[in-house]
C-alpha cells in the first residue's frame, strides 16, 4: 500500500501539479511518515515497511537501499526552507496564500485505506500538512486514478508483483495506464530496460537496486507497507 501523490495537474496533464511537482516537497511528507508505527497501528504488526515499491519478498528488491527514513524534524526544516511557514503552531503552512492541504481520495470498501488515512491524516498533521480523506466507490476512485483527476491517493498493488511490473507501474510507458502517479524518470526507465535485459543475475540485481534507489529518492509516493502473508495447512 502507499500514499501516491500526482506529479501532473489534475485539471491540465500538460502541466506539473502545483504541489506535487516540487521533488523537495514530496522528500518532505515522505520524512514526516512514521511508516514502522503505522505497521503497528494499521495492521497489529502484521505487515513489514517494503524498500520502496517491490516488496522484500521478490528477489530483485532483497537488500536494495531502504526509502527516505522517518524524520520529522527534517521533515520540518525542509518544509520551512520551502517556504511551507506556520503561522501557529499547530496550523497548517501556508505559502504565497496557499495552504499545504489536499484531498486523499480512497475506495470506500477498503477498511485498511480507512484506517491508513486516518493515520497518515494525523502524522501528516503533526508538521503542518492537511489532508482530507474522501471516501468514493471503486470504480469511481478507479476512474479518477487512470484519468489523473487526484492530487493524492492511498493505492494498492498485488503482493507478489514481478519484477517487470516495476515498469509497468512506475515507468513512463505506464503513464495513462497504471502508472496513476504519472512519475517520469528517464534514468529509472533505462536502469529498468537494462535491468530486464542482463541474463547475469547479479549485474541484474545491481540495475534493479539502482532503479529502487533512484525511484526513492525521487519520492513520487510513500511505500507504507506490505501486509504478512500466512500459509495455513489443515
Amino acid at each position: 500500500m502507499y500514499l501516491g501523490f500526482n506529479l501532473r495537474d489534475p485539471k491540465d496533464l500538460g502541466r506539473p501539479n502545483a504541489l506535487f511537482g516540487d521533488r523537495a516537497l514530496r522528500r518532505a511528507l515522505a520524512l514526516a511518515i512514521d511508516r514502522a508505527a503505522l505497521v503497528q497501528a494499521a495492521l497489529g504488526g502484521y505487515g513489514i515497511v517494503p524498500p520502496g515499491p517491490p516488496t522484500p519478498m521478490v528477489w530483485n528488491a532483497q537488500g536494495a537501499a531502504l526509502q527516505l527514513p522517518f524524520d520529522s524534524a527534517a521533515a520540518r526544516r525542509l518544509l520551512d526552507s520551502l517556504g511551507w511557514r506556520r503561522a501557529a503552531p499547530d496550523s497548517i503552512r501556508s505559502r504565497g496564500g496557499r495552504r499545504l492541504a489536499f484531498e486523499v481520495p480512497y475506495p470506500s470498501s477498503s477498511g485498511i485505506r480507512q484506517r491508513a488515512g486516518v493515520i497518515l491524516q494525523e502524522e501528516l498533521r503533526k508538521v503542518g500538512v492537511g489532508i482530507r480523506l474522501t471516501p468514493i466507490e471503486l470504480n469511481v476512485w478507479l476512474d479518477r486514478a487512470r484519468t489523473g483527476k487526484f492530487d493524492a491517493l492511498i493505492g494498492a498493488w498485488q503482493i507478489d508483483l514481478p519484477p517487470s511490473g516495476l515498469r509497468e507501474l512506475w515507468g513512463s510507458a505506464g503513464i495513462g495506464a497504471s502508472n496513476y502517479d504519472r512519475y517520469a524518470s528517464p534514468t529509472f526507465d533505462s536502469l529498468i530496460a537494462r535491468a530486464g535485459a542482463v541474463s547475469d543475475p547479479v549485474a541484474a540485481r545491481r540495475l534493479w537496486h539502482e532503479a529502487i534507489d533512484t525511484i526513492n529518492q525521487d519520492a513520487p509516493a510513500v511505500w507504507l507497507f506490505s501486509p504478512t502473508m500466512f500459509a495455513g495447512l489443515s
